[in-house]
């Protein structure tokens, strides 16, 4: 298992060999499954939050941003990236199969041979306050104000 700290973005490599990985949250030790899978001419990845049987259906704890990138100097496009709330899931009913939900679909040629470079984040979302939406205990970017 790899540890991971919320908020911060981490540069992971994946054996393709293997369809699940294990990530756990350094703040409140949240395990996560990674999963890949074939998807026609691309790879399926995607982030699953493991909670016990009655929290499996709340609402979402985590979000994510996954992506792929190979260094520019070709043509080619370089970049996959794909946002999301992470799912829930006991597991009760077994692992879902990769490309099913929300999944970033990886081409081959953003592959190094048998292992996928994924860069990773995820923010932990903040219940919301009576009546507010929620929000991400990530902070925001400032936006520059106009002096006058």
């Amino acid at each position: 298992a790899v540890t991971v700290r919320y908020g911060r973005a981490w540069n992971l490599g994946f054996s393709l060999a293997h369809r699940w990985h294990v990530l756990v949250g350094d703040e409140d030790r949240s395990l996560f499954l990674v999963s890949l899978g074939p998807l026609g001419a691309a790879t399926a990845v995607s982030l699953l939050c493991v909670r016990p049987d009655g929290e499996a259906g709340a609402a979402p704890r985590f979000r994510c941003k996954l992506s792929v990138e190979r260094p520019a100097g070709d043509d080619k496009d370089n970049l996959v990236l794909m946002a999301s709330a992470v799912s829930s899931s006991a597991l009760s009913t077994g692992a879902p199969a990769p490309g099913q939900g929300m999944f970033l679909a990886v081409p081959h040629e953003l592959i190094s041979g048998d292992t996928l470079t994924l860069s990773l984040r995820i923010d932990l979302i903040q219940p919301a306050a009576a009546g507010g939406a929620p929000k991400s205990a990530t902070p925001q970017a400032r936006t520059p104000r106009r002096m006058q």
